[in-house]
Order: structure tokens, then C-alpha cells, then sequence
């Protein structure tokens, strides 16, 4: 992310198994939590084949 962008305060609630995820993979990275998801969604927001492919895996589940 640009240093120009603005961030917003968000103040959302994940399920378990999400916090668990970001925490992991922010520990994995060296990356703050936020920082995590910030970077976790612009990757999918950059391929929408992804997210797509996401949500469809999501809903087999």
C-alpha cells in the first residue's frame, strides 16, 4: 500500500477460524495482524479468479 492511501478504522468481527488464520499468517510473514489482512486481501483483490475459486471452496466446506 502507498503511503498516500488512507486507512480506515474498520472495527469488524471475524469467525475463530479467520483470527486464527490471520494470526498465523502474520506470524509466518512478520507481519502485524492488520498488515496481514490488509496484504491477504489485495492479493485476492488483485485475481478475481482467486477470490472466486475461494468462495467456491468456501462453500464446499
Amino acid at each position: 500500500m502507498s503511503k498516500d492511501q488512507k486507512k480506515i478504522l474498520t472495527g469488524f468481527r471475524l469467525s475463530e477460524g479467520n483470527v486464527n488464520f490471520i494470526e498465523d499468517t502474520s506470524k509466518r510473514l512478520g507481519l502485524n495482524k492488520t498488515s496481514a489482512l490488509d496484504m491477504l486481501l489485495t492479493v485476492v483483490r488483485k485475481d478475481k479468479r482467486l477470490l472466486t475459486d475461494l468462495i467456491k471452496k468456501a462453500l464446499e466446506e
